[in-house]
């Protein structure tokens, strides 16, 4: 890695209406497009991929998303969120780690999951197009 470089995180979250594979994957697509792109992250960059997800996906892992992406070499977990009380429904988390020279991380909390982070409405507004 270059001189100044560092390992930032990204996050992001977005929800799904209905517990369908097709939903999770395209919506899941969309997230990660979404931090890829603000962070203008390369494929070799990213160091890995966490996913967590409530406990009312069950059609598919979220790691399938990123196989789907084509970045087979990146390495994934994936985890289920734990159980709270008023939690959001039917949420994908992610956090991925990523090289960077850049100071600023710009996150992607989507639609219903901006609630999770109020305080990144103003950078994740421009991703809520879905």
């Amino acid at each position: 890695m270059p001189e100044g470089w560092w390992i930032r995180g990204a996050r992001g979250a977005i929800t799904i209406k209905e517990d369908k594979k097709e939903e999770i994957v395209k919506k899941g697509k969309y997230m990660i497009n979404e931090i890829i792109k603000k962070n203008e992250i390369k494929e070799c960059d990213i160091v890995c991929v966490f996913f967590t997800v409530t406990d009312d996906i069950k059609s598919a892992s979220p790691g399938c998303i990123v196989r789907e992406m084509g970045l087979k070499k990146v390495p994934v977990l994936c985890s289920q969120e734990p159980v709270y009380e008023n939690s959001l429904p039917r949420t994908i988390r992610v956090l991925i780690l990523y090289h960077s020279g850049k100071k600023t991380v710009k996150h992607a909390y989507i639609g219903e999951a901006k609630k999770l982070r109020p305080d990144l409405q103003e950078e994740s507004e421009n991703a809520d197009r879905f």
